[in-house]
């Protein structure tokens, strides 16, 4: 048993370090200052907050708030400068989230990497409630299909698609996601969610493709390099991948042929 906690605690890491790159190098790049030119606060009271925050201390981060709203509008400082809400996000804190929405936190503020909250609560997926997170952010009219203003202008589906999380994936769409949506610049211009995808080996990328496909995603969409999803997983060397894009494909050009007879 305990080789098995050791084993999920180390895919956890590395699950996590992968997509800490993907919003840091690919999509969220950082700033010194947030989107309206505030430089982070250091204060005590701020720093209380997020400690309760990180720690999961609902009680007294509910405490915090109450006791000064305005603790909402300061930027986070020691944490790759978020809000309140990022870091409640990132960690899956269904509890904490509904506490910052309820006192009239932004669910579409970004951080200084250009992140949203949704973004985030998809990219801690391995550390707590993420699809309830989404769920919720939703509900509080958090837009779906924010697209992070680093220079990739990934979406959260992008970055579910791109960690193979078919549950996140599904509900994404059900939530009003693009499958179609473009990445913009850097090594993944105009990629879809299905590029996304498409570059990850194994059954569950097969998965997640079919996924998107059933949903609308054009699978002759080309990126910024002019590969489809499957010439895609053919540079990648994504066999299985490739062969199932293939299959989609003559299946597709077979509807679109005229029937002689």
């Amino acid at each position: 048993m305990r080789s098995v906690r050791l084993s999920r605690k180390l895919e956890s890491y590395l699950v996590t370090s992968l997509v800490a790159c993907l919003l840091a190098v690919c999509g969220c790049r950082d700033f010194n200052f947030d989107s309206s030119g505030h430089s982070p606060d250091n204060s005590p009271e701020v720093n209380q907050l997020f400690d309760a925050i990180s720690e999961g201390k609902v009680q007294d981060a509910q405490k915090l708030i109450e006791s000064g709203a305005g603790l909402l509008k300061y930027t986070h400082i020691t944490d790759r400068w978020m809000y309140p809400i990022h870091v409640a996000a990132r960690q899956g804190d269904v509890d904490i989230l509904r506490i910052l929405l309820e006192a009239g936190e932004d669910p579409n503020r970004t951080d200084s990497y250009g992140c949203t909250p949704i973004v985030r609560a998809v990219g801690g997926v391995f550390d707590g409630d993420a699809e309830n997170s989404v769920r919720l952010l939703c509900e509080h009219g958090a837009d779906v299909n924010h697209k992070t203003t680093g220079f990739a202008d990934e979406t959260a589906l992008h970055l579910a698609a791109s960690i193979n999380h078919f549950e996140l994936a599904e509900l994404l769409i059900e939530l009003g996601a693009d499958v179609n949506a473009q990445c913009k610049g850097g090594g993944r211009d105009k990629n879809t969610p299905l590029h996304e995808a498409a570059k990850w080996p194994g059954a569950l990328s097969v998965r997640v493709a079919k996924l998107l496909i059933l949903n609308g995603a054009d699978v002759f969409a080309k990126n910024g390099v002019s590969l489809t999803a499957r010439e895609f997983a053919v540079q990648n060397n994504r066999t299985e991948m490739a062969e199932f894009l293939s299959a989609v494909e003559a299946d597709l050009q077979k509807q679109d042929t005229p029937d002689d007879s």
